[in-house]
C-alpha cells in the first residue's frame, strides 16, 4: 500500500518493498510516535510495519545507481527504526558497502528513530546495506523504512541579493498571503506571482511588481525604492496612507518608473509630508463631524424603516407587483446609464413577441434554474442563442435578472458567455445569450442525464462562501461526481473524497475517463487545495488569491509531464537553497512490508 498525504504532512511517497526470499515482516496496530522536534517525522502508518530476516541474524538489501533515474551519483540516506514488540531488546550494527555506519544500535519501543547521513555517501554503482546482530541480543535486526535523497544543481542563477532582501521586507511589512517562497525570480518558470524579472544580467533583477487590489494598508514601503531595476509598480486599489516616497515619485516624474497608485483615497499625491490641518480647520472639522453624522444617519434610518414596511407589504396580496415595478425601473435606469458605452451597442432589446418567434414558442428547453427556464432559439441571421426567461412563480427572479444584467453589461471576457440582448416587455423579463454549442462543463465531467437540484441553506453568503463553492467544483472536476448523492452514505462530495483518500491512493477518486493522462502530484495538490477551501471553519479557508497561486503551481507540475522521464515519476522537489543554488530532490522512499 502506498502511503503519502494525509498520512505524511510532507507528502512523501512511501512505497512498499518486499524481499520474498530473505525477509518477513512484523507489524502492530499501536501508534508509533515521533520525538519532540523530530525533523524527519516518519509517519506512524509507515513505521507500524518492519522487515526482519527470515533466517539468520543479517538483513541485507541493495540498490543500483545505473538505471535508477537519479540525476547524479550522490546520495543521502535516512534509515528509520522502531521496536514493535514489547519487552524486547535487540542490538545490531549497520554497514554500507562494508563500512560500519553504526554500532550496537537499539531501536526504541513504539518511537520513531533514525540513523541518517549528513554528508553524501561514498559514490558507488551499487549500494549494499547489511544489518547484523551485534551479539548483545538474540533477536535479529529490524528495519521499518528507508529514504534516499540525491541533489540536483540548479542551472539558474539566484536573484540579486539586494532585490531579494527588498521584496522579502515588502512581504513581511504587508503580511502578504501570496505563495512567495524560495527565490523570487529563479527558476524563471516559478517566479513569484505578481513579479516579472529580467534575466539578461549576471543575476536576475526584479523589474515589475503588481500588488494591485492586495488589501495593502499603511504607508508605501521604503523597500520598493531599493528595487533599483524596477520599471513598473502597481499599488492601485489598496488602502495605503501617507505620502509617496520621494525617490519613487522622482523616478516616476523622470519617466524611469510607471507608478500606479489610483484607488488609495488616503494617499497623498505629492512627495512631501501630508499637510497638517490648521487649528481653525480642526475646529471646523470638530463642529462639522456631528452634523455630517446626523445627516448621514437620517437616510439610513429612513432606509431601514422602508425595508421594514417593504417586508410587511410583501406578506400581503399583490406583493409580486410591489416587487417587480421598482426593480424594473432600476433596470431601465441601468440600461439608460450605459447607452454611451460602446459595448452596450452590441446588446439588443427584444420585445416579447420577438422572443416567442426566436424560440418558436419556447419549443426546445435547454435547462431550468432558480430564475426560470432556458430555451434554444435562432436570430434572424440564423445565429443560435439561449434565451433565459423569468418564471412568474420565482420569488427572486427579478432580483437575479437585475443582478445578472448589471454584471453582463459591465463585464466582457472571453471565458464568459456573452449577452446578446434582453427583453423587458411588461411583466416579461428575459436574457438572450450566445449559445454554447459544445455543451457545459457539467456535460464533460458527468453524464448529461445525471442532474441534481442545488440550493442555499441561508442567504448569508460571503467571499468565504464562494471559496467553499469553488472547492466543491475542484472536487467535481477531479472525480466527475455530483456534489450530492441522494440517499447514499457520506452524501456530500467532500466527505466521500476525504474518506476514499484515507488510504493515500489518489487513483481511487480520479475520473476514469482521464485514463491515467495526468500528473499524480498535480492532482494531489488540487485535492489539497479543495479540502482547504471546504474547511468547516470559514476563517481556515484560503483567499481566492492564494487558491489561484497554488493552482498555477499545480498547472506547472502538469505541463512538463509529457517531457519527463518515466523513471522520475516518483521524484519531488523541496524548496531551493538560496545560498548554495542547490535543492534536495527526494529520489525514493520505501517501507519494507510483506503486503
Amino acid at each position: 500500500m502506498i502511503n503519502r498525504y494525509p498520512f505524511d504532512r510532507y507528502d512523501r511517497i512511501w512505497l512498499p518493498y518486499v524481499d520474498a526470499v530473505g525477509w518477513t515482516s512484523i507489524s502492530t496496530n499501536l501508534t508509533v510516535n515521533n520525538y519532540v522536534k523530530d525533523q524527519l517525522e516518519a509517519p506512524s502508518a509507515v513505521m507500524q510495519t518492519a522487515a526482519v530476516p527470515v533466517n539468520g541474524s543479517t538483513l541485507e538489501f541493495y540498490w543500483d545507481f545505473v538505471g535508477s533515474g537519479a540525476p547524479v551519483n550522490e546520495f543521502y540516506a535516512n534509515l528509520h527504526f522502531s521496536e514493535l514488540l514489547p519487552n524486547t531488546s535487540r542490538a545490531f550494527n549497520v554497514y554500507i558497502n562494508g563500512d560500519k555506519w553504526s554500532a550496537n544500535y537499539t531501536p526504541p519501543y513504539l518511537m520513531s528513530d533514525a540513523i541518517y547521513s549528513t554528508t553524501p555517501l561514498t559514490p558507488s554503482l551499487r549500494y549494499n546495506w547489511a544489518l547484523n546482530s551485534s551479539g548483545l541480543s538474540t533477536l535479529p535486526p529490524i528495519l521499518n523504512a528507508l529514504e534516499a535523497y540525491t541533489p540536483t544543481f540548479f542551472k539558474n542563477t539566484p536573484t540579486d541579493s539586494d532585490d531579494v532582501d527588498a521584496i522579502i521586507n515588502v512581504r513581511v511589512q504587508y503580511q502578504l498571503k501570496r505563495n512567495w517562497m524560495g527565490d523570487p525570480c529563479s527558476p524563471k518558470e516559478y517566479a513569484w506571482d505578481g513579479l516579472k524579472c529580467s534575466y539578461d544580467l549576471t543575476s536576475p533583477r526584479i523589474t515589475d511588481v503588481n500588488l494591485s487590489a492586495s488589501a495593502l494598508t499603511g504607508s508605501i514601503s521604503s523597500s520598493f525604492a531599493k528595487l533599483t531595476a524596477i520599471k513598473y509598480l502597481n499599488l492601485a486599489g489598496n488602502n495605503l496612507t501617507g505620502s509617496i516616497p520621494a525617490s519613487l515619485l522622482k523616478r516616476s516624474q523622470q519617466g524611469l518608473l510607471i507608478l500606479r497608485t489610483e484607488g488609495n483615497q488616503n494617499l497623498c499625491a505629492s512627495g512631501n509630508s501630508c499637510e497638517i490641518k490648521t487649528e481653525t480647520e480642526s475646529k471646523k472639522k470638530k463642529i462639522a463631524t456631528p452634523i455630517i453624522v446626523i445627516i448621514c444617519l437620517v437616510p439610513v434610518v429612513l432606509f431601514l424603516v422602508a425595508i421594514i414596511v417593504f417586508c410587511r407589504m410583501r406578506k400581503s396580496k399583490g406583493s409580486a407587483n410591489i416587487l417587480v415595478q421598482p426593480e424594473k425601473e432600476r433596470l431601465s435606469n441601468l440600461v439608460k446609464g450605459h447607452q454611451d458605452n460602446p459595448l452596450q451597442l452590441e446588446n439588443r432589446q427584444f420585445t416579447y413577441t420577438e422572443v416567442l418567434r426566436i424560440t418558436n414558442n419556447f419549443e426546445r428547453t435547454l435547462g431550468k434554474g432558480g430564475f426560470g427556464s432556458v430555451y434554444h432559439g435562432y436570430l434572424e441571421d440564423g445565429t443560435q442563442v439561449a434565451v433565459k426567461t423569468r418564471s412568474q412563480s420565482s420569488s427572486q427572479g427579478t432580483k437575479e435578472f437585475l443582478a445578472e444584467v448589471q454584471h453582463l453589461i459591465r463585464i466582457h471576457h472571453k471565458n464568459l458567455v456573452s449577452l446578446v440582448g434582453y427583453c423587458m416587455d411588461g411583466d416579461h423579463l428575459a436574457l438572450v445569450y450566445e449559445y454554447m454549442s459544445q455543451g457545459t462543463l457539467m456535460d464533460y465531467i458527468r453524464d448529461p442525464f445525471f442532474f441534481e437540484e442545488r440550493y442555499y441553506i441561508s442567504c448569508q453568503l460571503s467571499e468565504k462562501s464562494d471559496v467553499y463553492g469553488f472547492g466543491v467544483i475542484l472536487l467535481e472536476l477531479i472525480t466527475a461526481e455530483p456534489p450530492i448523492l441522494i440517499g447514499g452514505q457520506n452524501a456530500h462530495i467532500v466527505q466521500r473524497v476525504r474518506e476514499r483518500l484515507a488510504n493515500g491512493n489518489i487513483e481511487d477518486v480520479i475520473d476514469s475517463k482521464l485514463q491515467g493522462e495526468y500528473d499524480v502530484n498535480s492532482v494531489w495538490k488540487v485535492a489539497d487545495i479543495a479540502f482547504r477551501c471546504t474547511a468547516q471553519a470559514s476563517h481556515q479557508r484560503p483567499t481566492m488569491t492564494d487558491v489561484v497561486a497554488e493552482l498555477k503551481e499545480s498547472l506547472a507540475l502538469e505541463c512538463p509531464r509529457d517531457t519527463m522521464s518515466k523513471t522520475t515519476f516518483y521524484a519531488e522537489t523541496n524548496e531551493a537553497s538560496q545560498n548554495s543554488g542547490m535543492e534536495i530532490e527526494r529520489f525514493v522512499e520505501f517501507s519494507p512490508s510483506a503486503r
